[in-house]
């Protein structure tokens, strides 16, 4: 059975303001390699805990990024947007 999730934001700026350029590589690098704590992958990627701390919890918030089997994780495959002009 197939399922697909579907989130939607108001404009490109909604968009923007939680897909920014540093959390779309933190979500690919999870979508590869699952880290057990935010602070693995914060070694992972070599930046400030407090940076990636606030990354991981505006993804989590927007739905982009979890928790599941004692690892972080992304929630989905593949990001698609649609931008009404």
């Amino acid at each position: 059975m197939f399922s697909e999730r579907v989130l939607a934001f108001e404009g490109r700026e909604d968009l923007a303001s939680v897909m920014t350029g540093e959390r779309c590589r933190l979500l690919r690098r999870l979508h590869q390699h699952p880290e057990p704590f935010v602070s693995s992958l914060t070694r992972a990627r070599r930046r400030q805990y407090r940076r990636v701390h606030a990354d991981a919890a505006a993804l989590e918030e927007a739905g982009l990024f979890g928790r599941s089997q004692g690892m972080v994780r992304t929630t989905a495959g593949r990001i698609n947007a649609n931008i009404r002009l």
